[in-house]
C-alpha cells in the first residue's frame, strides 16, 4: 500500500506485483532480500501521480521500469 505522487495522502494505491526467476537458488536470493525489493518498487511507484498510473498506455513503461529496477538487485 503506498500513496502516490501529488495525491497529498488523499488516495492510496494498493498493489500486488510477481517476479518470475529462472531456479530455486535465484527464489532464494529474492526472499532473502525482499525487504530491498518492496522499496525500490514502492519508490518507483509511488514517485508516479495517480493520473499517470490510471493511464493504460502506461502499463508496459511501468512493467518495464520496475523490472529495470528489480534489475540492479538482481544482476
Amino acid at each position: 500500500v503506498l500513496n502516490p505522487a501529488e495525491s497529498g495522502g488523499q488516495r492510496f494505491l494498493l498493489l500486488t506485483i510477481a517476479f518470475e526467476v529462472k531456479d530455486a537458488a535465484a527464489l532464494e536470493e529474492l526472499k532473502a532480500r525482499d525487504a530491498e525489493l518492496r522499496d525500490v518498487v514502492l519508490q518507483s511507484v509511488g514517485a508516479k501521480s495517480v493520473e499517470y498510473l490510471a493511464d493504460m498506455t502506461k502499463r508496459d513503461s511501468i512493467k518495464a521500469e520496475l523490472k529495470a529496477v528489480a534489475g540492479k538487485l538482481f544482476p
